[in-house]
């Protein structure tokens, strides 16, 4: 899961303008109400795998955590 600020802006602030913030508004309310309709929730995203050379620190965290035999 995100934390509220990459929610917000994106990973690094990648995403960090008012058109980006209501695009991410948009989808995530059509994926909770696809989820409402079906009964389920949606699987996204996750951890990266295989895990790329240049995956930044807190990346390989959520590898070693989700994806390893120790997580």
């Amino acid at each position: 899961m995100k934390s509220p600020k990459a929610n917000a802006k994106g990973y690094f602030d990648a995403a960090d303008s008012a058109d980006a913030r209501y695009e991410a508004k948009k989808a995530m309310n059509a994926q909770r109400t696809k989820d409402y309709q079906s009964g389920s929730c949606a699987r996204a995203g996750g951890v990266v795998d295989p895990l790329p050379e240049d995956a930044p620190f807190f990346v390989k965290d959520y590898y070693d955590y989700y994806k390893t035999q120790r997580g």
